[in-house]
């Protein structure tokens, strides 16, 4: 598995919009890996985070979820030992107070920045798209860390995923808009943990 992560990740480099989201593999074995998801085509099988190219159909990064993993390992620190060359991204540029060393989303911004690691995209700037279950404000703060200000993220967003002060101004904006012609939608700002307004980011 390690040889064809590796290999994804060094014969060609997606520029542009890439997606990020999980894929599954069925799995009969009994292992403690296999997962069930009763509302996915493969119910039961093993899961694993991709990173897609949109332009074309080319999946450059790729991951296991961990699950049933019993090493105490990490997941980042997992994934930087198949591509040692992210240590120092994972040990300088994390905060802490952002995203915990030990979670997924550590992981997830170590997988998007990777292709800034690679090579700086010719425009300057990338975009990642991603569903619910991944869009969190500070992953998309940290990530941009990690590839020094070049990706940005697009996604919905589950309220259970965002923190205090951005939940409370969703949801009063939610409440502002309910009855309001469909097709309509508001801007709202998004805020850090300190309280700051957030730059280049927002809810619509």
């Amino acid at each position: 598995l390690n040889h064809f992560m590796k290999n994804c990740a060094s014969i060609a480099l997606p520029c542009g919009v890439t997606s990020f989201d999980d894929i599954r593999i069925r799995c009969k074995a009994r292992t403690s890996a296999r997962t069930f998801m009763k509302n996915k085509p493969i119910r039961y099988g093993l899961t694993f985070y991709a990173l897609v190219s949109w332009l074309e159909p080319y999946l450059f990064g790729i991951f296991d979820n961990r699950s049933g993993n019993s090493s105490g390992v990490h997941p980042a620190d997992a994934f930087c030992t198949v591509f040692r060359d992210l240590w120092g991204v994972l040990k300088n540029k994390l905060v802490r107070d952002m995203v915990k060393p030990s979670s997924a989303s550590a992981l997830w911004c170590l997988q998007l920045a990777q292709q800034t690691k690679k090579k700086k995209d010719p425009h300057g700037k990338r975009l990642v798209v991603m569903d619910n279950y991944y869009t969190r404000h500070f992953l998309a703060e940290q990530t941009k860390i990690f590839s020094d200000g070049e990706i940005r993220i697009l996604g919905t967003v589950k309220l259970l995923n965002t923190d205090g002060r951005n939940k409370a101004t969703i949801e009063t904006v939610k409440a502002e808009i309910k009855d309001a012609e469909r097709g309509s939608w508001r801007l709202t700002q998004v805020f850090n943990k300190d309280g700051s307004v957030a730059q280049n980011a927002g809810y619509i």
